[in-house]
Parts: structure tokens; sequence; C-alpha cells
């Protein structure tokens, strides 16, 4: 983020399917020296972010708020954000529905950031073989 916005900072960071929003809470961590009192959005479809991890954000000064809506309905649920991350979360749509997300993130935010694996067929077929991690640590798939 430092990179691409070199010597300003935003009020607010927005995470598309945060999950348990440990991922910008990691984040956090690193920045927030130099990104005081930044609101945190954690947009999923469930909650199941801990108490303990939005103490975590607030030990930094950060406010984080977990708001529950359907990543096309974000826009009439919230402020627009400034940055807008999107964590391991784009791969889950294609065609129309990717573009249509990636239109409304356009309008949304002033700066985009998404970690994404590759799609190309290599990357694919090694995510079909992920069950076998689960089995070498003894659990079942």
């Amino acid at each position: 983020m430092n990179r691409h916005t070199p010597g300003r900072t935003f009020g607010q960071i927005t995470e598309l399917g945060a999950g348990d929003g440990y991922f910008l809470l990691r984040v956090a961590q690193k920045i927030s020296p130099g990104w005081p009192g930044v609101n945190a959005m954690l947009l999923d479809h469930q909650i199941i972010v801990t108490p303990a991890t939005l103490a975590a954000f607030a030990s930094l000064g950060w406010h984080a708020e977990t708001v529950v809506a359907d990543v096309f309905d974000w826009p009439q649920t919230s402020d627009a954000g400034e940055v807008v991350i999107a964590n391991l979360f784009l791969h889950h749509f294609e065609g129309a529905r990717l573009v249509e997300l990636l239109q409304l993130i356009s309008q949304r935010a002033k700066l985009f950031i998404a970690i994404e694996p590759r799609r190309a067929s290599w990357p694919l077929f090694c995510s079909r073989l992920l069950w076998a991690i689960s089995l070498q640590r003894g659990h079942a798939p």
C-alpha cells in the first residue's frame, strides 16, 4: 500500500470476504504506526470475527467493524472504502459476475489490492489435491 500511495494514508480499509478478520489484522499490525486511526470494515456473509480480534484492532488505534452482507449488496450497506482488499476471494467468481464485482469495486475504491491464485490449469489441478495435506496431518478430507 505504501508503494502505491507514498506519503499518503487512508481513513478506511475494507476487506471483502474477510472471514475471521485475521488477514487484515496482520496488515494492520504492520502498517498501523504510519496509518493511525483507520476504520477497518470486515465484510463477509457471516460474522466469525471474535471479540479478541476486534480488541486487537482497537489496541492498534484502529476501529474495526464487521458487516454481514453479500458483496453485491455492499454498496447499499456502507460508505465507500478508500482501500479495498480481496484476499483469496475473487476466485469464487467467473465471467459476468466477476466483471460486475470489479466494476463495483472500481466505483468505490481509490486503491484496490487483490491477492489471488493464478487462474491457470496447473494451479487449478494442484488446488484439487489440497485434501492430501489434511491426510498427512491425520485429518479426514
